[in-house]
């Protein structure tokens, strides 16, 4: 499962990703200055694909698990 959650005192939004086995796991955004980021799903081969809001609010795509950068 993934998503995106409001960090404490809603100050932005992460992707994350859900497994059993994991539980939830804070995605985090591209760019250390976006502004947050949303997984909107998962491909064939399970990788999250989503998007990251930079500091103008321009979405820019992304595939894969962020956290393993």
């Amino acid at each position: 499962m993934v998503g995106l959650s409001d960090l404490p005192e809603n100050t932005t939004f992460h992707a994350f990703l859900w497994t059993k086995q994991t539980g939830m796991q804070d995605l985090g955004t591209l760019h250390a200055d976006d502004l947050g980021s949303s997984a909107t799903g998962l491909d064939e081969e399970g990788n999250v694909v989503g998007l990251s809001l930079d500091s103008t609010m321009t979405p820019h795509a992304f595939l894969g698990l962020l956290a393993r950068r």
